[in-house]
């Protein structure tokens, strides 16, 4: 028999998906014949669906199970302002907060060493193809270059605000009398 919170979050992991997959697949269906002119119809049209199913089923999917994997303070919007501030609001529940923050500091450790390849190797994708079929290509090197920024500008300091976070739970954590 599964848990009651078990039924509670299955819809909002379907809504994950279909949201996921339906965003993904009006890109595909708006963004397709700028780069392939020759699909039209229903060959654009099954292209977007599968496309969207596909991709709503898998990265909803993974989207469900970081947010599972993050605990249950990850989704309070207090949990959301102290990543920005690296101030711990008062009266936090300390053991669903630290597995929260050392989940989000794993994250942003392995964006650290990843995205900066992810983003570089993106960027020199597109700046390749721009230059050797369609400069609308341009505009996919310049997004992979904001990401690249961003992930460069952010995560040094997502990285200082959890070991703020995470110095502050150990000082409010209650220590056993010996």
């Amino acid at each position: 028999m599964r848990s009651p919170t078990h039924r509670s979050t299955v819809p909002a992991t379907i809504l994950t998906m279909v949201v996921t997959g339906l965003v993904f697949g009006v890109g595909c269906f708006v963004g397709l014949p700028l780069v392939e002119p020759e699909l039209h119809g229903p060959q654009l049209a099954i292209g977007a669906v599968v496309g969207g199913l596909s991709f709503g089923v898998l990265f909803g999917g993974w989207l469900v199970r970081q947010r599972r994997a993050a605990g249950p303070a990850s989704a309070d919007r207090s949990f959301r302002r102290a990543l920005r501030t690296g101030v711990l609001p008062p009266g936090v529940d300390t053991v669903a907060w630290r597995r929260s923050v050392e989940h989000r500091r794993a994250v942003t450790l392995r964006q650290q060493r990843y995205g900066p390849l992810v983003f570089g190797a993106g960027t020199v994708l597109y700046v390749a193809l721009a230059l050797t079929q369609d400069p609308l290509w341009w505009l996919a090197a310049a997004v992979f270059v904001g990401f690249l920024v961003a992930a460069l500008v952010q995560t040094p300091r997502l990285l200082r605000t959890t070991s703020a976070l995470l110095d502050e739970l150990d000082r409010r954590e209650p220590h056993p009398v010996t």
